[in-house]
């Protein structure tokens, strides 16, 4: 690759996840920003063809990236090891950084969303403040930034979005039950939930088995809370609703103390006989 050109860092790799990394995974995945292709070229091979490589694709083997990211300490050259490169490559491909195949040829890597967040060689890249910028962005931002910091922000909202709503779809309650309470049980609470048309998601449940929890504490069993909350028809469940509809119950089933004035007064129609 030649030796010359630039590429783009963003501001916003302060924030990744690459950022928290050791050290050596950031200079692997700078060497490979720098050493990919930056427009489109063909590879020589032995084998009378050529392999063509886009923009921010490279073809390299696993020695030539080690050679690359070593360094110099104490005026003793220090290279890692081929685990650790192997390693690095798998959590940039986990992570969406990179692309990679290999071969008898070497490894193929591409870099995801190259052309976004690298110029090719007919980008003008101005200096230019542009005239009206969205508010929360900074005025250092060029235009063409401008642009890409807004596509890269609606990207992340809808993919938040698309995750949470095929999260909330695809929960399963029957899954997430905790081995302290049966399945009968669990299944009770689960069929009265659905029948009350109830929030079908992970926080809900996670709520209800918290606040089992704390019924336990409290003395009263699952089964007890579980028979409790269908026959009482709650739509939701807090421990304390166990004290109170035991308070309930005990104040109809016992008499009430007489006051010093209701036993006087029997007292009096007593004597009155």
């Amino acid at each position: 690759m030649p030796k010359t050109g630039f590429i783009k860092t963003w501001r916003k790799e302060l924030e990744s996840d690459i950022w928290k990394m050791p050290p050596l995974y950031h200079r692997v995945w700078h060497y490979l920003l720098l050493e990919v292709s930056w427009e489109k070229n063909i590879f020589p091979t032995r084998n009378l063809f050529g392999i063509h490589l886009n923009p921010g694709q490279g073809l390299f083997s696993i020695q030539m990236i080690i050679d690359g990211v070593a360094w110099r300490e104490r005026n003793v050259i220090k290279k890692p090891n081929k685990k650790t490169i192997l390693d690095i490559l798998k959590w940039l491909e986990f992570n969406r950084m990179i692309g990679r195949e290999s071969n008898g040829n070497g490894t193929f890597i591409s870099v995801m969303k190259w052309h976004r967040y690298q110029p090719d060689k007919d980008t003008k890249v101005t200096e230019g403040i542009p005239q009206s910028i969205p508010q929360g962005i900074p005025q250092s931002v060029h235009t063409k930034e401008v642009k890409e910091v807004k596509e890269e922000e609606e990207e992340r909202n809808c993919s938040a979005g698309t995750l949470a709503r095929q999260k909330q779809k695809t929960f399963n309650p029957l899954s997430s039950r905790p081995d302290w309470i049966s399945e009968k049980d669990w299944k009770d609470l689960i069929d009265h939930r659905k029948a009350k048309k109830t929030a079908n998601t992970e926080r809900a449940y996670s709520t209800i088995i918290s606040e089992l929890e704390k019924a336990l504490q409290l003395g009263f069993s699952v089964s007890l809370c579980v028979d409790t909350i269908t026959t009482r028809d709650w739509r939701g469940f807090k421990a304390e609703w166990m004290e109170n509809e035991k308070s309930r119950q005990t104040g109809h089933s016992k008499e009430k103390p007489m006051t010093q004035n209701q036993r006087y007064a029997i007292e009096l129609l007593k004597e009155m006989q």
